[in-house]
């Protein structure tokens, strides 16, 4: 508890019964304290003995939670005032007498929050018989704001439905445990632990470090995977396209091919067309010759038949004529057909080759940017993984160090529990002597709380001794100047008494 009274502080915030921290008050160095004190004339009472420090007084009842009006149990002796009426203290001190007050009342948060610093040393004094319960009840947050607590709280069995203090939230939050009881009541110290809030802070920072780490694996992964799925579709795509390019082009064989074979037959239907016109025409020549010949002959009968037969081969040369040019037509057709799909399939060939081309193109740029980002990726793990192993060893050292003050305290816990137990020994075989001096404890509060008042009973006796003394001066002036100016009245007062 030396550590606690022996630094200074910005904010001293004191809850509860004023009785109880007056003397640590007048032990400490700080520059401004706030006290909630809900009994007017306890409050009236310590600033008149602190009325040489910088302190606030606020009447309410500070609560665990929020509501606007509370019990409060002012006890005479005055010592054993709280929110929690008592029980079994009745049977310890018969006398005592206890009233019931409703009051105003704030929660600890709201309270804390409006009377703290944003920085600097604070200490937190808790004077109350619902100690534990208040305690409890702060945050991570408003603990971070002070470096040492004090809890006064009565023993539980004494008083109604007492909540007992949760060791594990302040060691979480980086406090040191020292307990010490006094008569009737606890009191415990709690200071902030500095080698526990640099262990706390590196181990956040590195747990923010790996979830930072994490996450841009992660990121990077989900980027990674991205690119992959385009390439891959890129891939799909350029292999459909180049099996479509194959196809065509297989398509395009196919219908060459055809076009070749048809071709071929045309040239030997006309080949065959041209066979029969020059058949026909030399039936012709011959039937001309024949007519000639028929002719020379002047044979009518003759000429009439060769005529008829030159008119027929006649006709059938014109049919065959007619023929051959509609089959060159049909072959200057089927060719201009030919030409025009070679042109499309060419078309759509270039366009593929164009296309697998390019998708070429952006798959070796996506490579490359997969590459780079592999590349970025294992300086920043090569990068991280240094920071992490200096975390680490930084983390190691404080461990160690903490291992050792661990050791250290763990010694100093068994000696107490030594010491504890020797002193249980002790107290179970003069359990009536404790009751005698906790007796004796509560006489001596209660003297002390009589003494007080005696003090300041005896500063208004003194000034009013100083005032009275004051006025019988002013009225001995006055009478020897009544004196001076009027001796008359003096004779007449020496007749008076004569007489």
């Amino acid at each position: 508890m030396n550590n606690v009274f022996n630094q200074a502080y910005d904010t001293v915030i004191c809850i509860g019964n004023s009785k109880h921290y007056l003397a640590h008050l007048n032990e400490l160095e700080y520059a401004r304290c706030v006290i909630a004190e809900p009994d007017k004339n306890s409050a009236k009472k310590c600033n008149k003995q602190l009325s040489e420090h910088n302190c606030k007084f606020v009447d309410k009842v500070i609560t665990s939670k929020p509501q606007e009006t509370a019990s409060w149990y002012i006890s005479k002796p005055g010592l054993y005032s709280g929110s929690i009426q008592p029980t079994d203290l009745f049977n310890v001190l018969p006398g005592l007498q206890v009233k019931e007050h409703t009051l105003p009342a704030q929660d600890i948060t709201s309270f804390i929050t409006e009377n703290s610093e944003a920085a600097g040393a604070h200490l937190l004094i808790i004077a109350e018989s619902n100690a534990s319960a208040l305690s409890n009840a702060l945050s991570g947050e408003l603990l971070s704001k002070f470096t040492a607590l004090l809890i006064i709280s009565p023993q539980q069995e004494l008083f109604e439905n007492l909540a007992s203090l949760s060791k594990a939230k302040f060691e979480k939050n980086c406090f040191d445990f020292t307990k010490k009881v006094e008569g009737l009541l606890i009191t415990t110290c709690l200071t902030k632990n500095v080698n526990k809030v640099e262990i706390k802070k590196l181990n956040e920072q590195l747990l923010q470090n790996k979830e930072a780490l994490a996450t841009q694996k992660q990121e990077q992964g989900a980027v990674i995977a991205e690119l992959t799925k385009e390439r891959d579709e890129q891939a799909e795509w350029h292999q459909k396209n180049k099996s479509w390019a194959e196809s065509l082009k297989v398509d395009l064989e196919k219908v060459t091919v055809q076009s070749l074979a048809y071709q071929q037959q045309l040239e030997a239907a006309n080949e065959q067309s041209i066979q029969q016109v020059n058949t026909h025409r030399e039936t012709i020549e011959l039937l001309n010759n024949d007519l000639k010949q028929a002719q020379q002959a002047k044979s009518k009968e003759l000429i009439e038949v060769r005529a008829e037969a030159k008119a027929e081969a006649t006709t059938k040369a014109n049919t065959s004529a007619e023929q051959i040019k509609n089959h060159m037509a049909r072959i200057s057709e089927l060719e201009n057909q030919l030409k025009a799909s070679n042109e499309a399939k060419a078309k759509e060939l270039t366009e593929a080759t164009a296309e697998v081309r390019a998708e070429e193109e952006q798959n070796k740029n996506k490579t490359a940017r997969i590459s780079e980002l592999q590349a970025q990726l294992a300086e920043e793990k090569e990068t991280n993984s240094i920071f992490i192993e200096e975390l680490t060893k930084e983390r190691d050292e404080q461990a160690h160090w903490h291992q050792e003050n661990k050791k250290w305290a763990e010694t100093l816990k068994a000696n107490v529990l030594q010491l504890e137990f020797q002193l249980n020994e002790k107290s179970r075989s003069g359990s009536l002597g404790q009751k005698m001096l906790a007796k004796a404890q509560i006489d001596l509060d209660a003297l002390r709380e009589l003494y007080a008042e005696k003090v300041v009973n005896e500063k208004e006796l003194v000034d009013l001794v100083k005032e009275l003394r004051e006025k019988l001066t002013l009225a001995s002036k006055y009478y020897f100047n009544l004196q001076q100016e009027h001796p008359e009245l003096l004779s007449a007062n020496e007749f008076d008494k004569d007489s």
